[in-house]
């Protein structure tokens, strides 16, 4: 089976696969898609598998190298997303950063500085859009005592003190101590590590006897290299969990980055918690050394290795890969995921930066992939389907508190791909259907999308609605997935 369309049309799913073809198609040149076999989703929406956290959603703020920091842009865009929490001040710039004197000049006769944001700044930029902050304390003490303070910026007193500022400024604030500190390691639990975990005791106990309720995170560690085959998270928890150690952590903080493009991503997701895989390695882990449901915060993340210069970062196949990995995220229990980062599209940035070839804070096909996992629910639900998830369709299943079900199908191939859902435990019939999609508008490589019928719709106004709503007249609802794509197919029952 086939059908002719223009590339501009390829955002919109079709309905009852009715092959329809949407766009402007008198004014292009036809191109041929190949239909697949139809993929069969099922839902379970009578079980559960999870209720994701409120600020499950994150994102890091680089507190230094960025001159669009704080931008009220970056901030309305965020609005429009379910990201409500800000990791501050974004990875190395934590080991740098003196909370008391966030504008540190770059020398000492530099009137310029590395940040340009305080933590009630970052506070109150974040709560324009809802969120929380995630602080890092600074573990490497990169800075000189300021003239009059009797304590190191990496002692414990200064990290009391910012719990003491945050409750003073009424900022609802969780902490992290530090930044990848075991990439020193090049052995299996090697002992160079050990300073930072005595650290993170020290501090996390200061902490706690201010605001015994401030939840510490750790170890902030560099990514599965260490954390598993270094097994600093074994080492980390053995000294700071309940069983055996101080039971000063209140919840472990990973990084995790993989991939080097497209081909080499897509099929990341999949690979999260199967079970000799990540997911189940870091919950043996905690269940080794610690009683308590210790939450997981994956609190720097990204996929493709954008930093080789292949600009993989910038594409609607990086959007694709990033969507699925949220689910997997959202399904396995991960409590929070902190995107890497906010600004510069040509590295990790979810918007475009200063300097580059689209006018700051623009968004990329990523940001509109975050803003589609908005029309999802917080109640995961579980499904099966008949496709291969790694290189062909991969689907994650919710229900919003209305007991509404949406489904969001990414399409991971050049051709539309059928796809029907069944529902157990709910009745579609009758109900309301309402489609929500980000299609590339050529191919994996693209820069380009269609979102909800609009092609990059600006992230100052608000984004566009459901492509289509439409009544269920049926048990099971059929739609066809263009290429290149990502799909939310959101039913509410009848009332």
């Amino acid at each position: 089976m086939s059908y002719v369309s223009c590339p501009r049309a390829l955002g919109f799913p079709l309905l009852g696969l009715v092959l329809l073809a949407v766009g402007p198609l008198a004014a292009c040149s036809a191109v041929v898609h190949r239909v697949q076999p139809m993929d069969t989703i099922s839902v379970n929406a009578g079980a559960v598998t999870r209720v994701i956290p409120s600020n499950f959603f994150g994102i890091n703020y680089v507190g230094f190298w960025d001159s669009a920091q704080g931008s009220q842009a970056s901030a309305k865009a965020l609005e429009q997303t379910p990201i409500r929490s800000v990791r501050f001040a974004g990875g190395d710039p934590g080991d740098w950063y003196d909370w008391q004197e966030p504008y540190y000049p770059t020398t000492t006769l530099s009137r310029s500085s590395w940040s340009s944001t305080s933590p009630i700044q970052l506070a109150n930029w974040a709560a324009q859009f809802g969120a929380t902050p995630l602080f890092q304390t600074n573990y490497q003490g990169h800075l000189p005592n300021p003239p009059g303070r009797s304590y190191a910026v990496n002692s414990p007193q200064n990290q009391a003190a910012w719990v003491t500022y945050d409750q003073a400024h009424g900022i609802d604030a969780s902490m992290e101590v530090g930044n990848e500190e075991d990439i020193r390691m090049t052995t299996y639990q090697d002992r160079d590590f050990q300073p930072y975990i005595t650290a993170f005791n020290a501090q996390a106990s200061a902490m706690h006897a201010v605001d015994p309720g401030v939840q510490v995170y750790g170890p902030a560690a560099t990514n599965e290299y260490y954390w598993w085959t270094l097994d600093s998270l074994g080492m980390f928890l053995k000294q700071t969990g309940n069983k055996a150690g101080t039971g000063e952590v209140d919840g472990v903080s990973l990084h995790y980055y993989r991939g080097s493009g497209w081909n080499d991503t897509k099929g990341a997701a999949e690979t999260w918690s199967c079970s000799r895989c990540d997911w189940p390695f870091i919950t043996q882990e905690i269940a080794a050394n610690d009683t308590r449901h210790l939450p997981v915060d994956i609190s720097e993340w990204n996929l493709g290795d954008s930093n080789t210069g292949t600009g993989f970062n910038q594409t609607v196949g990086h959007a694709l890969v990033y969507a699925d990995m949220i689910g997997a995220f959202a399904q396995s229990g991960v409590a929070e995921e902190d995107y890497f980062d906010l600004h510069g599209a040509g590295a990790y940035g979810l918007l475009y930066g200063p300097g580059e070839a689209r006018p700051v804070d623009t968004p990329t096909p990523t940001y509109y992939a975050t803003a589609l996992w908005g029309h999802m629910g917080a109640t995961v639900l579980p499904l099966t389907q008949s496709d291969d998830p790694s290189t062909t369709v991969s689907a994650y299943a919710t229900r919003k508190s209305d007991s509404s079900v949406q489904v969001l199908a990414i399409n991971k191939t050049g051709s539309p791909q059928p796809l029907r859902i069944k529902y157990t435990g709910f009745s579609p019939i009758g109900g309301t259907l309402s489609t929500y999609a980000m299609a590339s508008t050529s191919d994996e490589n693209s820069l380009d999308v269609d979102y909800d019928g609009q092609l990059d719709p600006s992230a100052q106004a608000p984004l566009p609605g459901a492509i289509s709503t439409t009544s269920v007249t049926g048990n099971a609802v059929s739609v066809m997935l263009a290429p290149y794509s990502a799909t939310v197919v959101d039913v509410s029952q009848k009332r």
